[in-house]
C-alpha cells in the first residue's frame, strides 16, 4: 500500500504560454509533476504502476472540481513517478478539456491523490494553491498587459490558419457559457446578436468595412438610424450596429448654351427636361436644365480601392 509521496513540483506551466503555440502544439499543454513513491515501510518503489488523481479546484475549500483527471504512471528506476498534468484522462469537472481552463480568471488550487489498493479509494496527499514561476509571471504580464478579449484585428492568413486563442469574425452563434468563449462573452455580450437564449454571435465582418463608434462626436449624422447586424444585437449609436451604404443628399445642375431661332416653350431635349422656357427670341441662350436620366457606367456597389483580409477576434 502506498502511504505517502514526496512532491517535487516542476511548474513550467506550459499552458500559460499557449499564445506562442500553434494548434499542433495543444497536445503538449500541461505542467510537469514528479513524485517519489514509497511503500508503507518507507522504501522507494521502482518500476511500480501508480494510479493518481489530479483535481483543479476553484478554492481552498474544495467542493466539486473545475477539472479532474487520472493518470497511471510507472515509477522509474529511482522510484519517481513523472507525469504531465493536463494529459491524463478526464473524469469529472465542469471543464472537460484542460486546455480550456482559464488560469487568468481566478486562483486555482491543486489536489493530488493516490489510489489505495487496500481501501480501493483515493487518499489525498496534498492540496495547495497553484503558485506562479518565472515563465508564468511572464505569461501573466502578457495576458494582463497584452491583448484583451474582444480585440479585433485584420489577419493576412486564410481561415484555416487563424492562431490559437482567436476566431474568425464570421457571425457564428456560440454558447455564452462555453468555457472557450466565456471571456469573449464577458467582453462583448450580445452586442453583435443573440439568436437564442444563452447564445451570442461573434461579429460578422465578411465583406464589410469597420467604422469607429460615434460616441457623441457628431461625426455620424445618421447614427440613430443604425440597425442590429443580427437578431438580438445592438441598434442605434451602439457598438455592434449596422449601417448600409448611402450617398449624402445632393443636387446636380447642368449648364447648356443653346442658340435657337425657332419659337419653343418647354419640353425635352435629348433626355433632358428643360425647366426654363423662352418664346420667339432667336438670341436666347444659357438655359439651365436638370437631367432626368443618368446613363453613366459604374460597378454594382460604392467602394474605395481595397484588399481582402480576414478579421479575427481575441477569445
Amino acid at each position: 500500500m502506498i502511504r505517502n509521496i514526496l512532491m517535487v513540483f516542476s511548474l513550467t506551466l506550459i499552458f500559460m504560454v499557449s499564445e506562442a503555440q500553434t494548434s499542433a502544439d495543444i497536445s503538449s499543454m500541461g505542467f510537469n509533476y514528479s513524485a517519489l513513491v514509497r511503500d508503507t515501510a518507507g522504501r522507494v518503489t521502482p518500476n511500480k504502476l501508480v494510479k493518481m488523481r489530479f483535481s483543479i479546484l476553484n478554492s481552498q475549500g474544495g467542493g466539486a472540481p473545475a477539472y479532474q483527471e487520472t493518470q497511471t504512471p510507472t515509477t522509474d528506476a529511482y522510484g519517481f513517478a513523472n507525469v504531465t498534468i493536463g494529459q491524463g484522462s478526464w473524469v469529472a469537472g465542469t471543464i472537460t478539456d484542460f486546455t480550456l481552463i482559464d488560469f487568468t480568471s481566478r486562483s486555482y488550487w491543486l489536489m493530488i491523490e493516490v489510489y489505495n489498493n487496500f481501501t480501493q479509494s483515493y487518499d489525498p496527499l496534498a492540496k495547495q494553491a497553484m503558485q506562479a514561476v518565472p515563465y508564468a509571471k511572464v505569461a501573466y504580464k502578457s495576458v494582463y498587459g497584452g491583448v484583451p478579449a474582444g480585440t479585433i484585428v485584420a489577419f493576412g492568413g486564410n481561415v484555416n490558419a487563424v492562431p490559437t486563442g482567436w476566431v474568425i469574425c464570421d457571425g457564428s452563434a456560440v454558447s455564452a457559457t462555453d468555457t472557450k468563449y466565456i471571456n469573449l462573452y464577458n467582453a462583448i455580450g450580445t452586442a453583435w446578436g443573440s439568436p437564442a437564449s444563452g447564445q451570442f454571435n461573434i461579429p460578422d465582418f465578411r465583406g464589410l468595412f469597420m467604422r469607429g463608434a460615434n460616441n457623441g462626436s457628431g461625426t455620424d449624422l445618421d447614427s440613430a438610424n443604425r440597425t442590429p447586424l443580427k437578431t438580438g444585437g445592438n441598434g442605434g449609436a451602439l457598438v455592434g450596429s449596422y449601417q448600409p451604404d448611402a450617398f449624402a443628399s445632393h443636387t446636380h445642375r447642368t449648364n447648356i448654351n443653346m442658340n435657337c431661332s425657332d419659337s419653343w416653350i418647354g419640353g425635352s431635349f435629348y433626355g433632358l427636361s428643360i425647366i426654363a422656357s423662352h418664346n420667339s427670341d432667336p438670341g436666347w441662350n444659357n438655359i439651365f436644365m436638370n437631367s432626368s436620366t443618368d446613363n453613366g457606367g459604374g460597378g454594382s456597389e460604392t467602394r474605395p480601392k481595397n484588399v481582402y483580409v480576414n478579421y479575427i477576434i481575441k477569445l
